[in-house]
């Protein structure tokens, strides 16, 4: 556990990215730590890796690509299309961080579930 969970709920700008370089640099060069982290250590390094950029405006990790992150996809997958009746409904318009989930990512997402 590099961070509590209520440390990373808390910090602003500037100590989230100082958090995400380490996660990075534990993620990189020293995965055996980085599997020991905690559930939400990994919850916050996953949630920003997805919308971290690279120079040129595009994403820089696709999490259905990570095979580590594959509790914290599905969890989200979850979240994303459950409905009221105690079901997943890939039909419906849903949104994330680009605005409505596409065609092509909603297969992919039906995919790990």
């Amino acid at each position: 556990m590099l961070y509590t969970r209520r440390d990373l709920k808390t910090k602003g700008f500037v100590d989230h990215h100082v958090a995400m370089q380490r996660y990075l640099h534990k993620y990189f060069h020293d995965k055996k730590h980085f599997n020991k982290l905690k559930w939400h250590d990994k919850d916050f390094f996953y949630e920003y890796l997805q919308i971290v950029k690279d120079e040129n405006g595009r994403y820089g990790f696709d999490l259905l690509k990570i095979p580590d992150a594959e509790e914290y996809l599905f969890e989200k997958i979850i979240l994303i299309y459950a409905s009221g009746n105690d079901s997943i409904d890939f039909a419906k318009k849903t949104s994330d961080y680009d605005g409505i989930i596409s065609k092509k990512r909603q297969a992919q997402y039906m995919a790990v579930y």
